[in-house]
């Protein structure tokens, strides 16, 4: 068995203390801050859905909508994809018997949505789950039903990148790094200081 000098089993006992203290407070930290974040971001998808529903269910549920208003929603998904660029990553609605009818990502239009709502989520608060986009994207996905004077015409389903709580977490995680490495230089030349004085 080895025998260690006292300041190495001190300086061993005290930084073992300080990296174990660190990451567990890394780790709490992390789960709290990804939670509050999460917790902002499904607050302002659920927002954006519900409002972007209204004007998509006018259109989708009027009669008095031309043939020169063709593409109104379309125009719109563009519009709002423009100014939520930072965070928006699709936009999907289906029909009633849950068949894409516009969509963001124009290739997607006569897919079968398999994430579609039906009649029984009308008054429902908006769906929100996270899920990978198809670059492998965590994104939050947030659905609500279309509905138009108790009919049901479809779901409008939005995705929201995930990626700034992600880099948010892993800052933090770097800061926590830091200030143990800080905590542990700072010990290391106490912990010299102190056994030099006790010896």
């Amino acid at each position: 068995m080895i025998k260690l000098g006292l300041r190495i089993r001190f300086f061993l006992y005290s930084n073992t203390l300080i990296v174990v203290t660190m990451t567990l407070v890394a780790v709490l930290g992390a789960m709290y801050q990804r939670r509050t974040l999460s917790d902002a971001i499904v607050g302002r998808g659920r927002s954006i859905v519900d409002s972007m529903a209204v004007p998509i269910t006018y259109v989708e549920g009027s009669e008095q909508v031309g043939a020169g208003d063709a593409g109104l929603i379309e125009r719109y998904l563009a519009e709002v994809m423009t100014r939520n660029q930072d965070l928006m990553r699709y936009v999907v609605v289906a029909d009633r018997t849950g068949v894409v009818s516009h969509a963001s990502r124009p290739a997607m239009v006569g897919w079968s949505f398999d994430r579609a709502l039906s009649a029984s989520d009308m008054g429902r608060e908006p769906r929100a789950s996270e899920r990978l986009d198809i670059d492998d994207e965590n994104v939050l996905e947030v659905s609500s039903a279309l509905v138009d004077e108790g009919e049901f015409l479809g779901t409008l389903a939005v995705g929201f990148s995930m990626e700034p709580i992600e880099r948010q977490v892993q800052d933090l995680a770097v800061k926590a790094a830091l200030v143990a490495l800080v905590l542990m230089l700072g010990n290391s030349i106490m912990t010299a200081l102190y056994v030099e004085t006790l010896i």
